[in-house]
């Protein structure tokens, strides 16, 4: 009786069994082919990727007996000791647990000896990047100019906590996620030998809760077919997995609703789905996953996806109205919510689909009030030529503006739109000081606007901090932070250009005496002058 679990029954024994790691594949049987065999390498991945089985299959290839393309070929002398463990030339050490100096010196005294039956002795080295600091030193001269007759190969899943030295003294290879198509078709050849009537569907369920993990995946395959015997169906596999399935419909459902704008029905499902005990975290995390394959669609890249064809044409159908900018803003606004905070109490998520609305409707309002003729009054022209501006003074004070950041009486940014700014850029330093402090040294702005473009104007007390201010907007990166900031502050545009103008208190005293001395009827001519208009003749008053 055969008492092993699936995944170490069905371990890959050749290259020809991996699954997903093509590239590495190539590399290391390439290196056998022209006998280019390094004498260290670093494997680096998540777990369940590969990385101690390739090790084995290149260890067994290294010192096989058959032609070089056709290695391992698990029938010579060689293999066959290998695979029977029987040889004392390939030595496997797990780092977790042997992690002090003395197992490096144990190790750095047999590599001097020669092998007893293989061409090459190898040492595989797993989680390496739990060696402690003194015994990776103490390995250092040893992986570096190792015998002939000795190989090393690494596997660690943390390759940044291993030490510099140790990594520059190896060929890395580096291991990804196994993706869905591949891991389905090695679950079918393990369902197929172990007589198991599975559908796809169900594998690709198996492979989806693995999340890229083919050790995983087999070890479902196993539970599912102990649990339900040899036909297992998409039901059983839902139930065994907890619900899983089911929070994923709930929450495509969520998002279904969510971007058509329907809030009461999205709340009358989540509600539902909290009362019959869904996971919260497990819904969260399939929000999340709902609305970046939204976005991917949209951007043209739905190939990319691994999701089932129905959902992309669940997906495509509403998000077609919809711009990608908003979704942008969707995916963000779920994204942030902790997941920790999401998976104690539903109020957390609740607040995400009143923020998903709110956008949802704030957009839709935005869009109303820029098709909506503004009521005003022309001020009259007599020429007509292709230069004039007609010049529109609204009359509404309630109507928002076509910017926050604008006061329509006086053109002046508002106060409150502009300490926000400060404190923003207060977290965000230039090349030599922080943007909060520059701009904390100035007045409010006046600003001047001209199509979709924004001349900003920044009135400075002392001339040095005009100059340290100048000096930093001269980078186009500081020049585009203060800009976006300002931008996300007042609900600009995300398409509006924004220019800088930097004066000096005294220039803006002569420019006030200048406007007090000004008629009331003049007054109301710049500041049409300002919205841009154009003075197209002037008559003297009596």
């Amino acid at each position: 009786m055969n008492s092993q679990v699936y995944y170490r029954k069905w371990r890959p024994s050749t290259f020809h069994e991996l699954e997903g790691q093509e590239q590495v594949v190539t590399i290391l049987k390439q290196s056998i082919l022209k006998k280019r065999i390094p004498h260290a390498l670093l494997f680096c991945g998540s777990r369940g990727t590969g990385k101690t089985s390739t090790a084995r299959i290149f260890a067994k290839a290294v010192n096989c007996l058959s032609d070089p393309e056709n290695k391992p070929c698990n029938e010579c002398a060689n293999c066959e000791m290998i695979n029977k463990g029987t040889t004392l030339d390939i030595f496997e050490l797990d780092a977790a647990s042997h992690r002090g100096i003395e197992e490096i010196r144990s190790i750095r005294d047999k590599v001097l000896l020669s092998p007893s039956s293989l061409p090459y002795k190898v040492y595989i080295i797993d989680e390496s990047h739990m060696l402690t600091e003194h015994a990776s030193n103490a390995f250092l001269k040893t992986i570096e100019e190792p015998p002939e007759h000795v190989i090393f190969i690494l596997c660690t899943t943390d390759p940044q906590k291993m030490v510099a030295t140790i990594l520059s003294r190896c060929q890395r290879h580096d291991f990804k996620r196994i993706s869905t198509i591949p891991m389905i078709k090695r679950l079918r050849h393990i369902a197929n030998e172990e007589k198991i009537n599975i559908n796809d569907e169900t594998l690709a369920l198996l492979a989806n809760a693995s999340n890229g993990s083919l050790r995983d995946s087999e070890t479902l395959l196993e539970q599912l077919y102990l649990s339900y015997g040899n036909n297992p169906t998409i039901e059983n596999a839902n139930v065994m997995l907890g619900n899983t399935i089911e929070a994923s419909n709930i929450a495509l459902e969520i998002v279904y609703m969510s971007l058509k704008n329907q809030t009461n029905e999205a709340f009358k499902i989540f509600n539902e789905a909290v009362k019959n005990g869904i996971e919260l975290k497990i819904l969260h995390e399939n929000i999340i996953r709902f609305y970046r394959a939204a976005l991917i669609i949209k951007s043209g890249n739905s190939q990319t996806l691994e999701e089932a064809p129905s959902i992309i044409e669940k997906l495509q159908q509403i998000i077609a109205p919809i711009e990608i900018n908003k979704l942008f803003k969707f995916l963000e606004s779920v994204s942030i919510l902790n997941t920790r905070l999401a998976s104690e109490t539903p109020i957390h998520l609740e607040l995400v689909i009143l923020k998903t609305a709110n956008l949802f409707k704030n957009t839709e309002t935005t869009k109303k009030n820029t098709n909506t003729p503004q009521e005003g009054f022309t001020y009259p022209n007599t020429k007509k030529n292709r230069d004039e501006v007609d010049i529109s003074i609204n009359k509404k004070q309630d109507q928002p503006s076509e910017s926050l950041i604008i006061n329509s009486s006086s053109n002046e940014i508002n106060e409150n739109h502009w300490n926000e700014i400060i404190t923003s850029l207060s977290k965000k330093r230039g090349s030599r000081f922080n943007l909060g402090a520059l701009l904390r040294g100035a007045e409010i702005g006046s600003t001047k606007k001209e199509n979709n473009s924004y001349i900003i104007i920044f009135t400075f007390k002392h001339k040095s901090h005009l100059e340290r201010l100048e000096e930093e907007i001269k980078d186009i990166n500081i020049r585009n932070i203060i800009s976006e900031t300002i931008v996300k502050t007042t609900n600009l545009n995300d398409n509006a250009s924004i220019e800088f103008k930097l004066e000096i208190e005294t220039e803006k005293t002569e420019a006030n005496i200048k406007q007090k001395q000004l008629s009331p009827e003049a007054k109301i001519v710049k500041e049409a002058l300002d919205l841009g208009g154009k003075l197209l003749e002037e008559n003297q008053a009596n």
